[in-house]
């Protein structure tokens, strides 16, 4: 849901705006970008990750009304509020 509303983080941002272990974290990415549901590039040591813009239309819409759905209730909008509020610019 975060991604559906950033658009892009790297794994830094997201281990503190979801409140998880960066080895938790990178094994669900890995997960989620094996199965070609995001997409990831390389930016220096970091690496970004996005929702793959070449996903069907279908699984875009899935994500979107997913995220019309609960994507503005808790927790998920616990995430984003805690990635507002992160310093940033301590990770990345």
């Amino acid at each position: 849901m975060l991604l559906s509303r950033v658009d892009e983080l790297c794994v830094c941002e997201l281990t503190q705006a979801l409140d998880v272990t960066q080895p938790v974290l990178s094994k669900q990415l890995a997960q989620l970008k094996n199965s070609e549901i995001l997409s990831s590039r390389r930016h220096g040591v970091w690496i970004y990750y996005r929702i793959n813009s070449k996903l069907p239309e279908w699984a875009i819409n899935t994500l979107s009304n997913t995220f019309n759905g609960v994507g503005l209730s808790s927790p998920y909008l616990d995430d984003y509020h805690l990635f507002q509020s992160s310093n940033q610019s301590e990770c990345c």
